[in-house]
């Protein structure tokens, strides 16, 4: 249990290190698929993926699954919590096929254990909606976000960070469908319930702020954006880790603006450091490091390095 709180103090590679001597001691005792030794490399799996290690939690995750399907069968609430944790996962790797499978099965085991009105069941329908949106369904994703958020309020009360989280994935929707002054208002709406929530410095307040320049943009308010996306990335560079990717996504949307405003020499710089972020975390195949590459690629391309566009093309 120790070792879970540690993720949050900042000691991470010290939570890591508990967490390991805790699967050694339980393996010893208990032998290598006992539930107890599951549990602690879930723990394990929770520290690598809050850190961004997309690649490494698949492993541990891996590891989770196989133990309890064998020592607990498949329709087991603790394997099916790990399956919930599986689709995320997979999500994060960009696997949107995949996640929405595992995501339909899990969802259909939760109702059955906990009734359609849970947490859980919520937080499966939130995973659910986003594998609709990753696969262009916006209609079928803002009516599983919508029902999750009134879930959540149901069940949370109004101010509880899922209720924030919930309308943040709205006004993503809202921005991607060009409802711009519909994902304006969701983002500072989500934004003033973070704040009370979780304070002023937080992943997820980050990871709004970086909506609303998303939306600037949009509107073409590209100064406007730039300020914000980089308020956005200053945050994140204060409370997480250096090589976590969604520091490299705010590179990448950081680089996006230097393009508009011309800045491209800086835009390439950009453009090399999150596209290395982005493959060491996720992969050389996840979309987003397509994108990234294809963008640095116009960048270079309009620098006359035609070469070395070519070799990223």
């Amino acid at each position: 249990g120790h070792s879970c709180n540690m993720r949050d103090m900042g000691s991470v590679d010290f939570a890591l290190s508990l967490v390991d001597q805790a699967i050694a001691a339980q393996s010893i005792i208990y032998g290598d698929q006992h539930p107890a030794v599951a549990n602690s490399l879930f723990c394990k799996a929770s520290i690598l993926r809050n850190q961004g290690r997309c690649l490494e939690t698949k492993r541990v995750l891996d590891q989770v699954i196989a133990c309890q399907r064998e020592k607990l069968g498949k329709q087991h609430p603790l394997t099916v919590g790990t399956l919930l944790a599986v689709a995320f996962n997979y999500m994060d790797l960009a696997k949107y096929a995949t996640a929405g499978q595992v995501f339909e099965r899990t969802n259909q085991l939760l109702r059955k254990f906990y009734g359609k009105d849970h947490a859980l069941v919520a937080i499966g329908l939130v995973g659910l909606a986003e594998t609709f949106r990753c696969k262009g369904m916006y209609k079928k994703a803002q009516e599983s976000h919508e029902a999750a958020l009134y879930m959540r309020r149901k069940i949370l009360g109004e101010k509880h960070p899922a209720v924030a989280e919930s309308i943040y994935f709205l006004a993503e929707l809202h921005l991607i469908c060009f409802r711009l002054d519909d994902a304006t208002r969701a983002f500072d709406d989500a934004l003033a319930l973070q704040r009370m929530a979780l304070g002023n410095a937080h992943p997820d307040i980050a990871l709004t702020i970086q909506g609303l320049g998303k939306t600037q943009l949009a509107r073409g308010k590209v100064i406007e954006a730039r300020g914000t996306h980089e308020r956005a990335l200053a945050m994140k560079k204060s409370v997480l880790p250096a090589e976590h990717p969604s520091i490299g996504d705010s590179q990448f949307l950081i680089a996006q603006v230097y393009r508009k405003l011309g800045k491209l020499d800086q835009a390439s710089a950009l453009l090399e450091r999150c596209a290395s972020a982005v493959k060491d975390s996720r992969g050389s195949r996840h979309p987003l490091v397509g994108a990234i590459l294809y963008h640095a690629a116009e960048v270079a391309n309009t620098l006359g390095k035609l070469d070395y566009a070519g070799d990223l093309y």
